[in-house]
């Protein structure tokens, strides 16, 4: 195989990451920030539970999976909060096959 010469342009490092301009959000550190209340480009997942919740027919179930700290059971709690303000009432089994995984 052929060695080929490449031309290239070093690029510096300041310009290797983006780096979010705070003075432009009106706070100091994002200590400042409020935590988002919603849940950020799961729109396709949401979808799926949504559905998955309001089917009220017996047979159906919710699998739910992800790895640790991706925010699996906050969504969870967070809509099935959703549903329960909206008056529905819940009598709901879960099982788990592993508690280490």
């Amino acid at each position: 195989m052929e060695i080929k010469n490449v031309n290239y342009e070093e690029i510096p490092i300041e310009k290797l990451r983006w780096k979010c301009d705070l003075s432009k959000l009106n706070i100091k550190t994002t200590n400042d920030l409020k935590p988002s209340k919603k849940i950020l480009g799961q729109e396709r997942a949401l979808k799926a539970i949504k559905l998955g919740l309001e089917m009220e027919y017996l047979g159906y179930n919710l699998f739910v999976t992800g790895k640790a700290g991706t925010g699996r059971s906050t969504t969870i709690k967070m809509l099935l909060e959703g549903r329960k303000r909206e008056g529905v009432e819940f009598d709901d089994k879960c099982y788990v096959n592993n508690f280490k995984n």
